[in-house]
This record gives structure tokens, sequence and C-alpha cells, in this order.
């Protein structure tokens, strides 16, 4: 009977270790799909407004942010995206682009400074575009909204290489360089 038991748990546990959960189904299927970007016009860095082209030539690799003016939970994303970049060996291949569904990005600054009057606002380390008509998501809707939310790595074919922040783990960082390395 005790063989019987542990022969079954064996059983059960062995395949369903194998089993994908609906969310790793999900990111699976996601991998591989081209992203659309280009509806930008530019994109602004610190003061500076650089042609989306221009921008997207310098950078194979970029990774999307996708956040929201007045979204309470996005304002401390966009300063931990800000600070734990650090911790990455960042080629001069890559970027992050923040895309923000908002009107503009003094008000995005000024409701994240409400959030946290202490924090330093970058100056152009990184790249941000505002979307107040939805173009972004509207222009991807096969890719579920909260794969977008978790933030994606894309190649220079604009196709999704990895889904979540590079900084989330060891592991995560690993498959971020072998990605970022590989060239395409």
């Amino acid at each position: 009977m005790k063989k019987m038991f542990l022969l079954n748990m064996i059983f059960l546990f062995g395949f369903s270790c194998n089993q994908l959960t609906d969310e790793e189904k999900m990111i699976k299927e996601t991998l591989g799909k081209s992203l659309e970007i280009g509806m930008f016009e530019s994109v602004r860095q610190g003061e500076r407004e650089i042609p989306f082209g221009e921008f997207r030539d310098r950078y194979p690799f970029i990774s999307l942010v996708y956040l929201e003016d007045g979204c309470s939970p996005c304002y401390p994303r966009f300063i931990e995206w800000q600070t734990r970049m650090d911790t990455l060996d960042l080629s001069d291949d890559f970027s992050v682009l923040f895309i923000i569904l908002g009107r503009s990005y003094e008000s995005f600054t000024n409701n994240l400074l409400l959030y946290n009057p202490e924090y330093e606002l970058p100056k152009d380390r990184f790249h941000i575009v505002m979307d107040p008509d939805y173009r972004f998501l509207e222009n991807n809707l096969d890719i579920g909204r909260w794969v977008i939310d978790k933030s994606l790595l894309i190649n220079i074919e604009n196709k999704i290489k990895l889904i979540g922040p590079p900084f989330a783990s060891e592991r995560m960082a690993e498959l971020f360089y072998d990605i970022c390395n590989k060239q395409s």
C-alpha cells in the first residue's frame, strides 16, 4: 500500500512539474512575436527630441516599459527602472523606452514628485515617449496587457525576446545578457 501511494505521488508530481501554467503558456506564445512601435514620431531624452527612426537605428535592443500617468503603482516602477538598471552592465546597443499613457511628460513628472517628493528626476539616461491616444496598446492588441505591463525586451526586428525586468533576478539578468550579446 505504501509503495502504491509513493508511486502515485511520484507519478502525480512528476507530470505536474512538466505542465505549464496559463501564465507560462502565454509567455511562451508571446516570445518571438513582433511588436509595433513605429507609430511614434520622436522620443524624448532629457530635453532633446530625437526622431524615432534615429533612436531605433541607434539601439538594436530596447526594454519597453509601459506606464500610465495617474497610475499610483506606475511611479514606483519608473523609479525602480531608473535606479535598478544601475546594477546591470549595459551595452551601447541597449536603452530603455518608457511609453507613458498621458498628455505630457511634465504632468507625469509632477505626479511622480507628488508621489515621491525626494526623488531626483533623471536628466537624460533613458528615453520617453508620451502616448496620449492609446496608440501603443491599440497597435498591439495581440499582446496581452498583463504581458505589456511586465515590460518587454525587443530586438532590432521588434521581436519580443524577454518578458519582465532584467534586474528581477540573477537568471533574468543572465537571459538579458545572452540575448543582447547575440545581436538579433
